[in-house]
């Protein structure tokens, strides 16, 4: 995202509409993943409510190259 599109709560709203959207199709889970070198983005995920969950590496590395993250929903997101 360009910075000055930054802080503008945009990936919140993204979140939110796609909680309720899963909500919608009957899931209890978002899941993600995101590079480990995307250290921001690991911070933006955890304070929407994602929890890292897993680790995995790309076929050829011998260390992990993304991580999983996923929130739990609650019929709350629909508010």
């Amino acid at each position: 995202m360009a910075k000055s599109q930054r802080g503008q709560g945009l990936a919140r709203d993204l979140m939110h509409h796609a909680e309720v959207r899963a909500l919608d199709l009957g899931f209890a889970v978002l899941e993600l993943q995101t590079r480990v070198e995307l250290v921001e983005n690991h911070a933006t995920f955890r304070a929407l409510g994602f929890e890292e969950c897993g680790r995995t590496a790309h076929v050829g590395y011998d260390r992990p190259t993304s991580i999983t993250f996923q929130k739990r929903l609650s019929a709350t997101a629909k508010v």
